[in-house]
Order: C-alpha cells, then sequence, then structure tokens
C-alpha cells in the first residue's frame, strides 16, 4: 500500500501536469486543509477507511482500481523521475521537500523491515 505522501505526489493528470490541492479536494469531496495535511503523512495510521478511499479516488491512485493500479506500478517500476512535478512552478518549495520527505521515510521504513527480519 502507497502511503498518502506517495498518493499526492503520484496525482497527475494523465496526460500531463500535476493535480493542485483544489482539483483533488473537489474531486475527492474532502476540504483542502485536509488534502493538504493527508499530503504529508508517512503512513495511513489514524487515518478511517473512507478518508483513505476518497483521497486515494481524488489523486488517481486508487488501490481498488486495476487500471490506476497498473498504470502507478508501470511508472514507480520505471523508476520515478516525476518530470511532470519538476515542470511545475511549485517544485522547489512544494514538490521536492515532499518527496525528499517520502524517499527518506521510505528508507527508513525500509531499514526498520531488515533489522526486524534479521532480528528473528
Amino acid at each position: 500500500m502507497f502511503p498518502p505522501i506517495l498518493c499526492r505526489l503520484l496525482a497527475k493528470h494523465r496526460p500531463g501536469g500535476p493535480m493542485s490541492a483544489e482539483e483533488i479536494s473537489k474531486r475527492s469531496e474532502l476540504p483542502i486543509g485536509l488534502i493538504e495535511s493527508l499530503s504529508q503523512c508517512e503512513s495511513w495510521e489514524g487515518i478511517d477507511m473512507p478518508t483513505y478511499r476518497k483521497f486515494t479516488q481524488g489523486c488517481g491512485v486508487d488501490m481498488l482500481c486495476q487500471k490506476d493500479m497498473k498504470y502507478v506500478r508501470d511508472y514507480l517500476n520505471k523508476g520515478p523521475k516525476f518530470d511532470y512535478l519538476k515542470k511545475s512552478g511549485s517544485w522547489d518549495e512544494y514538490y521536492k521537500p515532499m518527496i525528499k520527505k517520502w524517499r527518506d521515510s521510505y528508507a527508513t521504513r525500509r531499514r526498520n523491515e531488515s533489522e526486524r527480519r534479521a532480528a528473528a
């Protein structure tokens, strides 16, 4: 399962650029403040199922939709470059720090999993 921060990074028009928080809010019927808050979350812990479903659907990363998941898996398997985010006027102040936060949390999660397996 992809964390909320990655879902937000993957929210884009196909083809085209990234979706704005306002667009995700409209598609998901969630308040924009909640979209911004979820967009910084590194896990789904504490997030209820209805909110999870609305957010992922709003981002176009619906885990229960085969079409969405095929697109996401294909993109991630190629080694995501996030070029559509880099072309955005919000790259430096919004998306770049978000990508760093996601990559750091992913590395930490992988390290913790390895340590747990080694201890077992």
